[in-house]
């Protein structure tokens, strides 16, 4: 198995930056990932020090980008995501202007906490059990470059929680090698990111890769044991809905040759919609999921 230490982050997703590790389809890859801040939060009062840990130009770094041998456009690369081991601190902040209740929020606060023996101690004596999961997953785009803090049809920062242990995530290759990164681990997230933050940590990510070249897809999707996740994005959030939806939809045209109408309806009346970040947070675009049972025919 290789690592791919922290020390090698971007905070673009493009198809001019050069790769940094080499990998064939069935390795494994350790991904070392910082937070979404660089490591910078040490206290709470570093949390809402935006002017040090909010840096435009660099949030929420990945750890890559790692070519694929034999990674092409128009093939789908399918990412394993095999453990997600958490750093032993959390961080989480509010600040005025972000989040649901962006207009309610006057002070900044952050909030530095323990992660350990599989569970978060948020003081007070309140304590719940860690929910791990990637916040940032993507290829290069075919041209340009898109912020690792935006979300989009090369995947990036999704932030869905089905992106945790067990997870089978596939995702379009646009260039040749992929270039895949991920970054943004959560020790925990709840559906929404209301606040505009989850509990961000460093950690550990295994992963295997392969290709799937008879499938052409045009966004991401996630499989596990007993379900399919559709994913979109938009700028509000009633668009994220309708292109996860659309997908969930021609997905199971294509699980269980059901004709368009017939898909839609079993959406509607067995599949849950759910948010993954509709946090309002000023130039960042929101995303969403449908979750389906795997159904058999």
């Amino acid at each position: 198995m290789k690592t791919l230490t922290r020390n090698h982050v971007i905070y673009r997703f493009a198809p001019s930056i050069a790769p940094v590790l080499q990998a064939d389809p069935g390795e494994e890859v350790l991904f070392e990932t910082l937070d979404a801040a660089n490591g910078w939060v040490k206290t709470a009062e570093d949390a809402v020090d935006l002017k040090r840990t909010r840096d435009p130009q660099k949030v929420n770094p990945a750890t890559g980008p790692v070519f694929i041998v034999g990674a092409e456009p128009g093939d789908t690369l399918v990412v394993d995501i095999l453990e997600i081991t958490l750093g032993t601190r959390a961080y989480t902040r509010l600040i005025p202007g972000a989040g649901v209740l962006a207009n309610e929020v006057k002070t900044p606060r952050g909030k530095v906490v323990k992660v350990r023996g599989g569970w978060i101690d948020f003081g007070g004596g309140v304590t719940f059990p860690v929910r791990p999961m990637v916040g940032v997953l993507g290829t290069a785009p075919l041209s340009g470059e898109i912020s690792t803090f935006q979300p989009g049809d090369h995947g990036g920062n999704m932030d869905l929680l089905d992106a945790s242990e067990g997870a089978r995530v596939y995702l379009p290759v646009n260039v040749s090698g992929a270039l895949f990164a991920l970054g943004d681990v959560h020790a925990s997230m709840g559906d929404g990111e209301a606040s505009g933050g989850a509990l961000e940590t460093d950690g550990e990510v295994r992963a295997r890769f392969s290709l799937n070249k008879d499938e052409r897809i045009s966004r991401p999707w996630i499989e596990h044991k007993n379900k399919w996740i559709t994913y979109g994005s938009g700028a509000a959030l009633e668009e994220a809905i309708r292109v996860a939806t659309r997908d969930m939809v021609n997905l199971l045209r294509t699980k269980l040759g059901l004709d368009k109408e017939e898909a839609f309806m079993l959406v509607s009346v067995t599949g849950d919609i759910r948010m993954g970040q509709c946090a309002f947070i000023s130039g960042v675009g929101m995303t969403a999921r449908v979750v389906m049972p795997k159904i058999r025919k």
